[in-house]
C-alpha cells in the first residue's frame, strides 16, 4: 500500500516532493510575448478602415438613388 506522500510510477515509488517540483516548473512556463500591442493597433486601424469604407459606400448609394 502506498503512503500519501509517494506515488507508484512505472513500478518506481517517486516521492511527492519531486512531483510538486515538476508541477511548479511546468507552471512557470510561458508562451513568448509576440507583440500583442502591435496586433491591437493593427486591429483598431483595420476596424477604422472598415467603418470609413462602410460610410463611404452608404453615402455613394444615397447619391446614386438621388440621381435616378
Amino acid at each position: 500500500m502506498l503512503l500519501n506522500q509517494q506515488k507508484l510510477v512505472n513500478n518506481y515509488v517517486a516521492p511527492r516532493a519531486v512531483e510538486v517540483q515538476r508541477a511548479q516548473a511546468k507552471g512557470k512556463r510561458q508562451l513568448p510575448q509576440t507583440g500583442a500591442k502591435e496586433n491591437i493597433a493593427s486591429e483598431v486601424l483595420g476596424m477604422l478602415s472598415v467603418g470609413l469604407g462602410a460610410l463611404t459606400a452608404g453615402f455613394a448609394s444615397k447619391r446614386r438613388k438621388k440621381n435616378r
